[in-house]
């Protein structure tokens, strides 16, 4: 009898480990395969990396965050890690879900715009008065970092305004052919010239 529960104890835990083994994790082990903002949670933010560092050639990860980008394992971080990445979110670019906050919204939204819209001028005006970000998590930051360069500015308001603009209106998200960031064609552009003639940082 003692030698039947030992078998089985050993066969579940045979079991449990092949399971554990099959779980997506970094070579490291310390983060999910796609969590390449490594926040906890698989997101948008996650796949408009993607997209930027293959839109972008200034645009660099880490080797750390390459091997968390390479979702089908194949040595290269290219489209198909980004579109399997995308299917795999748990919230999109632009949604707000901290809990108890009365902003949770699992899409993007008028209110994500305005949070993105508030937490910049706050920064930009330097104010330790009001810290907006006491009430947002890292991942609802990232997820406000609709352009994925790390940094949460006007532009990005912008581009969750639209991307909510574009759902309001029934037409989806408004992403360019094969990226999954809300990079508007020629905005970034326009706004740098815009900076240079007034000589604004932002």
């Amino acid at each position: 009898m003692k030698g039947k529960k030992m078998l089985s104890l050993l066969s579940a835990g045979t079991i449990a480990c092949a399971m554990l083994a099959a779980l997506p994790v970094s070579a490291a082990g310390t983060a999910l395969t796609g969590d390449i903002d490594q926040d906890g949670v698989i997101t948008g933010h996650d796949t408009a990396m993607i997209s930027r560092y293959l839109a972008d050639d200034a645009y660099t990860l880490t080797e750390e965050q390459l091997k968390l980008a390479d979702i089908n394992g194949d040595g290269t971080v290219d489209q198909t890690d980004a579109d399997l990445l995308h299917a795999k979110e748990v919230y999109p670019l632009g949604a707000l879900i901290g809990p108890g906050s009365g902003w949770e919204q699992q899409e993007p939204s008028s209110d994500a715009a305005l949070k993105a819209l508030c937490y910049y001028a706050t920064y930009f005006a330097g104010s330790e008065s009001y810290k907006l970000n006491e009430d947002l998590t890292q991942v609802e930051l990232n997820l406000l970092d609709a352009d994925a360069d790390g940094e949460i500015t006007i532009l990005d308001s912008y581009y969750i305004l639209r991307a909510y603009d574009y759902l309001f209106a029934g037409g989806g998200t408004p992403f360019i052919e094969g990226r999954y960031d809300y990079v508007v064609n020629g905005i970034q552009d326009d706004m740098n010239s815009w900076k240079k003639l007034n000589d604004i940082d932002f």
